[in-house]
């Protein structure tokens, strides 16, 4: 196995433009028009682009992903392509394999909403997948959509593989989350408060009476996190 580490095209969502054409196709610093639209639903009927149903709650901020390329059955097998990279809601970037270049392009990342009858799942991240067509000279979706929440291989059939890891984002580490929003600024009271409310979702009035505080209290604390962030 020999491993290289590849030097991603990163393309932010605020600086794309939209392929005006087949729904599934795109350009360079362009997303096809299929992907933009489902994102775009579910930030507005769920809140986030990584929610797919009302029982998941958004997760914000960017996250910190490790994308790895290689052919064959095995990384053993073959050159071994790595790059980290962070990415946004409707960020997206490459890795390759020997043969195939592909892009990953992050819906965004989710957790189960609490209910008495179910406990909290692990957060869920959400990508799509383009593959390089070269004759044609244009990005080509032929993964729409996969979640997880362990580390996700994806093998695309005509040749490659894929590995795709979130090594860090709000939501997955309480201590790194805590030490963030420290370095922030933000005051104890404030970084705990925010923390629960706008990451773990929970209701201010149930947070409150957990806290033994108001929820006007907590909502001052929150607004005031929110200032500062």
């Amino acid at each position: 196995m020999a491993g290289k580490q590849f030097e991603s095209e990163v393309l932010r969502f605020e600086e794309a433009n939209v392929y005006d054409g087949d729904r599934r196709f795109s350009n360079h610093g362009q997303l096809n028009k299929g992907f933009v639209r489902i994102l775009e639903q579910h930030k507005s009927k769920y809140g986030g682009g990584g929610c797919t149903r009302d029982t998941e709650h958004p997760i914000g901020g960017a996250a910190e992903m490790f994308l790895t390329g290689y052919d064959g059955d095995s990384p053993a097998d073959s050159t071994v392509f790595t790059t980290e990279i962070e990415l946004g809601e409707g960020d997206a970037a490459t890795i390759r394999t020997f043969d195939n270049e592909f892009r990953v392009k992050f819906f965004g990342l989710s957790i189960e909403r609490p209910s008495s009858d179910r406990v909290r799942n692990n957060q869920s991240a959400y990508v799509a997948i383009d593959v390089w067509d070269g004759d044609d000279g244009l990005w080509k979706e032929v993964e729409f959509q996969q979640g997880f929440n362990e580390p996700l291989e994806w093998t695309y059939p005509q040749g490659g593989t894929l590995r795709i890891v979130v090594d860090s984002a709000p939501g997955r580490d309480a201590e790194q989350d805590f030490k963030w929003l420290i370095e922030e600024g933000l005051s104890p009271a404030e970084a705990l408060d925010y923390w629960m409310v706008e990451v773990m979702n929970e209701t201010q009035a149930n947070w409150a009476s957990h806290r033994n505080k108001t929820r006007q209290a907590i909502s001052k604390n929150v607004q005031s996190a929110k200032s500062k962030l």
